[in-house]
């Protein structure tokens, strides 16, 4: 089984984990747990009117 990944470990190749291990974890840039409740709706709001969008444009007569 090989151990391949998309990313760089250094000129060496290096791992600083074991190799059946899985990778530490990283912080995310983005979290829901981070955000306010004002920004929970708002993308609430946005990704459900662009779901509505699809519909729309799907239902649309030919």
């Amino acid at each position: 089984m090989t151990h391949s990944h998309a990313h760089s470990h250094g000129a060496a190749g290096a791992h600083h984990h074991a190799p059946e291990a899985p990778h530490p974890a990283q912080r995310a840039t983005v979290s829901l747990l981070r955000m306010t409740l004002a920004e929970r709706l708002g993308l609430a709001i946005l990704l459900s009117a662009g779901l509505w969008g699809l519909v729309w444009l799907a239902m649309r007569p030919a």
